[in-house]
């Protein structure tokens, strides 16, 4: 349809522009024609000019018609064409949200599983550290024992010369070293 105007006012453009060419020669040629610095004289010849010739008047509202049409249809071609740019704007970021939406639940499903495996590892280190405090305690307490038994092991006179039982003998490694190394 816009391709339709557009041709029709091509092809009559050259006889609009012939028309009036052929009406301002005469006036063009007259050694009387007003100098450019009136305007005013310049306007009323020219309604003088449109008076005289209906044709030129015809032709004028003719081409102000034609150029309205296509300044509106300029319009509407704009408005299309932004439309058209903001749909397909709106419709490249809904496909790439569809394309990223699986993505997103199977993220979500491998964040659910490695929290379930967290929870379960937390148990596991909770029940690893009570363990591991109960053992503590206990080796606590069979050193206690070890320590009663080898008291009551030595006899009174012998308490004296124990490694254990003297202050500077050494570090506590070496006074348990030579503990078992002692034939006593």
């Amino acid at each position: 349809m816009v391709q339709g105007n557009l041709r029709q006012f091509e092809l009559d453009f050259p006889l609009i522009k012939e028309r009036a060419q052929l009406e301002n020669a005469p006036f063009d040629d007259t050694p009387n024609c007003p100098p450019a610095d009136q305007p005013s004289e310049k306007r009323e010849t020219t309604s003088a000019e449109q008076a005289q010739d209906p044709q030129l008047t015809h032709t004028i509202t003719d081409m102000k018609v034609k150029f309205t049409d296509l300044e509106r249809e300029l319009v509407q071609l704009r408005e299309l064409f932004s439309h058209q740019l903001r749909k397909e704007e709106v419709h490249i970021p809904s496909t790439e949200l569809s394309r990223l939406r699986p993505d997103r639940e199977q993220d979500q499903a491998e964040l659910s599983r490695l929290r379930t495996e967290i929870r379960v590892l937390q148990q596991h280190q909770e029940s690893h550290i009570a363990a591991l405090s109960t053992l503590t305690e206990e080796v606590k307490e069979l050193r206690e024992e070890q320590k009663l038994q080898d008291r009551g092991r030595l006899l009174p006179g012998q308490l004296e010369s124990h490694p254990d039982h003297k202050q500077d003998a050494g570090s506590p490694t070496q006074n348990h070293h030579d503990q078992e190394t002692s034939p006593t």
